[in-house]
């Protein structure tokens, strides 16, 4: 049977260090807690990482808010799809009580879903029982993608009110699957079909252009609102 949805196995696992955690009172100090995590596709292969959570509570006298918090990200698969993300979030780092949020990250995509720009898709297409199938990849693309994000938050002078001024930098990289690759080490019943997939038939057709096709740049300056309720 061909497992065409990726089954996602995770142990949980409580790793704790810092001062007096554990105990009634506030915990101080560091905080660790990590996610690791398995799963298969029967295209973009096994995947393996782990998610790493840092917590920093300093003498305890914010909790429950933390001083900052970073987490790790990382995962792989076999053929060749991945993360790797850094998250940092604090609102006692900078003064005037302004809180930041910032993330770095690398991803890759292999078989990343593209359904084109309408959304009038055969799902049929990527059916492998239907008469009108085409490819179980008909549907996507490759995509790697490099990403640098801040944003800043400051309370204003109504109660649960935040301004946010946010920057961004994204360097992306698109192209058409790569079957062949997808295909290695597969038996001949479970290999790919060697077939124009929606993607190249958008650039063929000019729907995206000669300049777009191969992926581009992305810089935006965020600025605006934030209303939160919660105490």
């Amino acid at each position: 049977t061909k497992l065409n949805k990726i089954l996602v196995v995770v142990f949980v696992i409580a790793l704790s260090m810092g001062v007096a955690i554990g105990q009634d009172d506030a915990p101080t100090g560091w905080s660790f807690g990590g996610v690791p995590a398995i799963a298969y596709n029967s295209d973009t292969g096994f995947l393996y990482g782990a998610i790493l959570d840092i917590y920093n509570y300093g003498d305890g006298s914010k909790y429950p808010d933390y001083m900052y918090t970073t987490r790790l990200t990382w995962t792989r698969t076999t053929k060749g799809s991945g993360e790797n993300i850094i998250f940092f979030d604090s609102k006692y780092l900078l003064p005037y009580d302004v809180r930041i949020t910032a993330e770095a990250a690398y991803l890759t995509e292999q078989a990343l879903p593209f359904y084109g720009f309408n959304g009038d898709n055969n799902p049929a297409h990527e059916i492998e029982d239907d008469d009108a199938y085409k490819s179980r990849i008909y549907y996507r693309h490759e995509r790697n993608i490099a990403k640098f994000t801040t944003d800043f938050q400051k309370n204003l002078f109504i109660p649960n009110l935040r301004g946010i001024l946010g920057l961004a930098y994204y360097k992306t990289e698109v192209a058409t699957v790569d079957t062949a690759k997808l295909n290695d080490g597969k038996d001949a019943e479970d290999r790919l079909p060697e077939v124009t997939i929606m993607y190249d038939d958008y650039v063929t057709r000019g729907a995206i252009s000669a300049d777009e096709a191969a992926g581009g740049n992305t810089n935006y300056v965020k600025l605006g609102l934030v209303y939160d309720s919660r105490d």
